[in-house]
């Protein structure tokens, strides 16, 4: 048996402080005995972590929503907070809500380097790696030294990569299967 400091803080949500600032740092101490006390901690601070994610959203959704009916629409701010919330969303409609968002953000404001990196990222987490490289190439373009894109870059470009050798190698089988399903045919054919 160990002792197990824990310290949970919603990191994804640390940019948001304005949004996130009612949401409270927790830590415990527990002792662990085995392996299944360990994976039960993991999973409850994972819960922990999705249900801060969950209220976060609904109060910036709702505020996205109040802001929407008014005349000149919602702020950039909460739009921005609404759509960095949607692109680390797991489902993928609500991922492509955020593209929609930042879209619009970065039409208005096409050197926002936030916003430019969070359509890359989100681009990059629906595995639209075409779109991803090229907001990040403008973001490159505009900012050379920036690591952050840097980075994501280079995993788009890995991942572009390996989706190209699996896809080649089914095209390669998909040509194999038919050539023998053509050899059979012929042979059966000729009988």
């Amino acid at each position: 048996a160990y002792q197990a400091d824990f310290f949970l803080r919603p990191s994804s949500l640390t940019t948001l402080a304005p949004a996130s600032a009612h949401i409270k740092q927790t830590s415990f101490t527990v002792l662990v005995t085995g392996s299944n006390t360990l994976q039960a901690l993991t999973d409850h601070a994972k819960d922990m972590e999705n249900d801060i994610f969950s209220q976060t959203l609904q109060k910036i959704q709702g505020q996205y929503a109040e802001e929407s009916r008014r005349p000149e629409g919602a702020s950039a701010e909460t739009t921005f907070n609404y759509a960095y919330l949607l692109h680390n969303s797991t489902l993928p409609d609500d991922i492509r809500m955020s593209v929609n968002l930042l879209q619009k953000l970065v039409n208005k404001s096409p050197a926002n380097r936030d916003y430019l990196y969070t359509l890359a990222a989100a681009y990059y987490r629906l595995h639209e790696y075409r779109s991803a490289r090229q907001h990040l190439q403008e973001l490159l373009a505009k900012e050379p030294e920036n690591r952050q894109a840097q980075n994501l870059l280079a995993e788009v470009e890995s991942r572009t990569t390996e989706d190209g050798i699996v896809g080649l190698a089914i095209v390669g089988g998909a040509v194999a299967v038919a050539a023998m399903g053509t050899m059979l045919v012929t042979r059966l054919l000729k009988r």
